[in-house]
């Protein structure tokens, strides 16, 4: 089924992702090729986007502040809004017929 499967993508990623990560990243890891792809794609973000100063930009929108309770909180609730859908459309195109199975 659907959700037998989604699972099953879970427990591999969850198996490929280390819990605690030895610096520097191994590029020959999925890990560290993965973490190394989401940057290059997030610089080129940027660079299209020229938004070099969204850190200074969230800090100054009081009503983000507002609804964030922290600055903290503010800066993880925008990382999520940038990576999740970086990372998402990775591990899309890199399990595209079951190739994290390969892995």
């Amino acid at each position: 089924t659907k959700k037998e499967w989604a699972a099953h993508r879970i427990r591999v990623l969850l198996d490929l992702i280390p819990q605690n990560p030895q610096f520097p990243l191994d590029d020959q890891t999925f890990y560290g090729a993965l973490v190394k792809q989401i940057a290059i794609l997030l610089k080129e973000r940027d660079d299209v986007i020229n938004d070099r100063q969204w850190v200074l930009n969230e800090a100054l929108n009081g009503r983000n502040l507002q609804s964030g309770g922290t600055f903290q909180n503010v800066l993880s609730r925008r990382l999520d809004e940038v990576i999740i859908p970086v990372f998402s459309a990775i591990l899309s195109f890199v399990d595209r017929y079951s190739n994290l199975d390969l892995l």
